[in-house]
């Protein structure tokens, strides 16, 4: 074993930037910090797979200078990466906390005999004042594989060579005369035979899949031969079992695939990052019997980052594979017995991140049906960095927020690999994606891309796969564009005119208003129609109007000023309901039909009621036609007043308007006498005529009138306004009538205005005014769509029913309970009271 050790003491505070403090400092308590060192042991051992508790040493250890550490804190705040332990500082400290050590050696995907690779972490609090020694050990993060061929098969043929691959991998070769370590990455193993008989010919084949290993053990392989009847048998044993293959004549006979590359196997393809080869590289396939598997398998790490899988079998891919490897640029035109893979696209996606990198691998075997395979073909790759240059930079116009640029580069492959990144205002520098790149003369390059929304200078800077290759400033312009302002009595809507109307939108969402020389709120904005709202203004005021798009400038541009009056606050007429007109009004009304006193057919009794009732002044109702004084019979199951003010039930103040849904018949037949049929004797006629209509007991603003001859109604609605309210709100009580739980009373509001196309509805709202026992508070909002369009009437109607509609529909749908003993037939019944217009 082999103790690799390096003590540090560092202070957290400097690494993290924001400065150092003294050892005497933190000595005084003046800081929570405390020392820290780190052992970092390298353990060279492996465990024997398939033989528990057995260990053997390899002898392998890091390579001088080739341990990094990363220094991770718990809560995220600190991060940091050393490439080599020699690079610590000591007798310095640590701001106290819990951190997590990584360290590592090599890279367990760069395989091969003697490549060991060296991986551990560890978790360590450093206490306040105190000296904490942390011991971090590193392992074997390889696989480890020997190959042993017996005396047996070694005399059976001319050759026999083993070659190992894992995902991503290549296929390294194990002679017969190897005794070395083959480092692997653990994982998924294929072992596959090339074997050269004593006639000449040869086979090559999958002998063994699916060994999975793992990091820090030693896999022992055996390859061995039986001589059978049917022709020799190849046996591999591995550790977790063993596999045979029958050579018999039709196997050995059989064709293998055959591959041809378009470049000298071994040769390395020097590649600046982001350029496609010169000339094409390619693979082309052939085979005599159709293909099982055509296995790729790709060692780079930029092409990983970018979503490129270890190993991809081509000839059996899911669309979303497919998709991956064509975003990717590989294409392939393959059948079941054969093609061709061309790189050239792929190789353009390739990356410079750093030496370690630098170099990537593209492995590719084709196995046919009956198990040959080709020899693997493997190309070489070595990834260099480019250049790039601003040449020129152009003002940013506002609202289209597309910077221009010129860039000098001489590498083909960078319109695919050139990236903006700007700085946002919070520190973070994002990624933006080029709108357009446009190639012009002597390698220069117009770029066009987004930039975030505002007005002070951008700091921007250029990447090449994402290295930063030069860093700029740019500045902005303002469009031109005009305000006109719609002013209502508190708030204002504002209407952005541009001269582009494919600015509207962005010039909309980033203007910011001003009145009277002081910045406003926007409280609502509509940014397709160019509408912005403000509120907070005085009634009847006027006010200087002005927008802009700058903010955090010294002396931003204006629009042009627009000068404007707000609109007054009016109510409804008689809104509290307490300036009264005579409503209902009848004296000893029949209620009811006649009746006897007793058995004896006399009929001299009769029910009366006198309605003595009141009406808002100011406001329509339905009495008309439900309480109509030219209805053929006059009876109270016939005529019910539907409107009326009340003192019983009020919210406010002394009256209350009450609504109820009623029914009622200006055509009624007469009510036949009733006749007691014995003791207890009735006190009124329970005869309970048949009734024709329903109808909602409304009030509204405007004038009514019902002809009780041809039962046919008129509403003229409306009152003339000069405002535009922003709600109607109120108080109401509701109860349903028990045959209809689900019905409600209703309020609806129109603002009507005058535009183009003549008077038409500015705003409207309604609200269901459901079950209520006491009062409770309404409010019906109304939102107004057409800019500059003034109010010139508005119209307020409430009903006892939301069953609201004509006389034939309200007769179908309303329901009402008839009730003998007050020879009535009633609904719902609505109370409103205090009635507001808000602005």
């Amino acid at each position: 074993m082999l103790r690799f050790i390096t003590k540090m003491f560092f202070i957290t505070l400097l690494m993290c930037g924001v400065g150092a403090c003294t050892s005497e400092n933190a000595r005084l308590g003046t800081m929570s910090a405390g020392l820290l060192s780190v052992t970092i042991d390298a353990d060279d051992t492996v465990g024997m797979a398939g033989s528990e508790g057995s260990v053997i040493a390899t002898g392998y250890e890091p390579a001088t200078g080739s341990v990094s550490l990363t220094m991770t804190s718990h809560d995220g705040e600190y991060s940091h990466r050393w490439e080599d332990a020699s690079q610590f500082q000591q007798g310095q400290f640590y701001i106290a906390g819990l951190y997590m050590l990584q360290a590592g050696s090599g890279n367990p995907l760069h395989e091969g005999f003697d490549r060991p690779a060296f991986s551990g972490k560890v978790d360590v609090q450093v206490d306040e004042g105190l000296h904490t020694d942390a011991v971090l050990k590193l392992s074997l993060a390889n696989a480890l594989v020997r190959v042993a061929y017996t005396e047996t098969i070694l005399s059976e043929f001319e050759s026999v060579t083993a070659s190992l691959h894992t995902p991503g991998g290549l296929y390294h070769a194990y002679p017969s005369d190897e005794t070395r370590m083959l480092c692997l990455n653990p994982g998924l193993t294929e072992i596959i035979l090339d074997i050269t008989f004593t006639d000449g010919r040869s086979v090559t084949f999958a002998a063994y899949t699916g060994l999975d290993t793992r990091e820090a053990t030693l896999y022992d392989i055996t390859v061995d031969c039986d001589a059978t009847p049917l022709g020799p048998e190849i046996t591999v044993e591995t550790p977790a079992g063993t596999h045979s293959t029958l050579m018999s004549e039709r196997f050995i006979n059989a064709e293998a695939p055959l591959m041809r590359q378009s470049w000298t196997e071994g040769e390395v393809l020097y590649l600046p990052e982001g350029n496609t080869p010169s000339q094409p590289y390619s693979i082309e396939i052939e085979s005599a019997t159709p293909l099982s598997a055509l296995m790729l398998s790709v060692l780079s790490r930029s092409l990983y980052e970018q979503g490129m899988p270890y190993e991809t079998d081509l000839l059996h891919l899911t669309p979303a594979q497919a998709d991956e490897l064509r975003d990717l640029g590989l294409t392939y035109s393959l059948t079941a017995t054969g093609g061709v893979i061309r790189f050239d696209g792929l190789l353009g996606n390739l990356v410079y991140l750093d030496e370690m990198s630098a170099m990537s691998s593209f492995s590719v075997m084709a196995t046919s049906s009956d198990g040959r395979s080709s020899q693997p073909v493997s190309l070489f790759v070595r990834t260099s960095p480019v250049d790039i240059e601003v040449v020129k930079t152009y003002p940013v116009t506002m609202c289209i927020d597309i910077a221009h640029i010129e860039v000098r580069c001489d590498e083909s492959g960078f319109m695919g690999h050139v990236e903006i990144e700007t700085l946002s205002a919070d520190g973070d520098w994002t990624k933006i994606e080029p709108l357009a790149i446009e190639p012009l003369e002597g390698g220069l390059y117009s770029l066009s891309f987004g930039v975030s929304e505002g007005s002070e200078p951008v700091s921007a800077r250029i990447l090449y796969c994402d290295e930063i290759r030069s860093t700029f400033t740019l500045y902005r312009t303002m469009p031109p564009f005009s305000i006109e302002v719609d002013p209502f009595a508190t708030m204002a809507a504002v209407r952005i005119v541009s001269p582009d109307e494919s600015l509207l939108e962005t010039i909309t969402s980033k203007a910011r208003i001003y009145i009277n020389g002081s910045e406003a709120p926007i409280y609502h904005s509509v940014p397709d129609s160019g509408i912005l709202s403000v509120i907070g203004l005085a009634p009847s005021t006027a006010y200087e109007f002005k927008a802009t798009l700058m903010s955090g400038v010294d002396n931003p541009e204006f629009s042009q000023a627009v000068t404007v009056v707000t609109e007054g606050t009016p109510q409804l007429p008689n809104a509290d309901f307490e300036d009264r007109a005579e409503g209902a009004k009848y004296k000893n009304l029949p209620s009811g039909g006649r009746y006897s006193q007793t058995v004896v057919e006399i009929f001299n009794w009769q029910h009366f009621t006198t309605f003595d009732q009141e009406v808002p002044k100011q406001w329509a109702n339905t009495n008309a036609k439900t309480f109509a004084m030219l209805s053929d019979n006059h009876n109270t199951w016939y005529m019910q007043p539907s409107v009326a003010l009340t003192r019983r039930n009020v919210f406010s103040q002394s009256f209350a308007v009450e609504l109820t849904s009623v029914a009622f018949d200006p055509h009624g037949k007469p009510i036949p006498d009733y006749t007691q049929s014995g003791t207890p004797y009735l006190d009124y006629s329970p005869i309970v005529p048949d009734i024709s209509y329903r109808a909602a007991g409304k009030l509204f603003l405007g004038r009514y009138t019902f002809d009780p001859a041809t039962v046919q109604e008129s509403y003229v609605e409306g009152l003339e306004w000069n405002s535009r309210p922003a709600s109607l709100n109120g108080y109401y009580c509701y109860y349903p009538v028990e045959t209809d739980r689900s019905d409600c009373g209703l309020v609806t509001v129109e603002v009507l205005g005058v535009g183009e196309d003549g008077e038409t509805v500015i705003a409207s709202g309604s609200q269901r005014l459901t079950l209520a026992m006491s009062y409770t508070a309404f409010s019906v909002p109304l939102n107004y769509e057409k800019f500059g369009v003034k109010a010139t009437r508005i119209k307020v109607m409430f009903s006892s029913s939301a069953h609201v509609g004509t006389i034939e529909e309200e007769s179908a749908r309303i329901r009402t309970v008839s009730n003998p003993v007050s020879a009535t037939s009633v609904g719902g019944k609505l109370w409103i009271d205090n009635i507001t217009l808000a602005y």
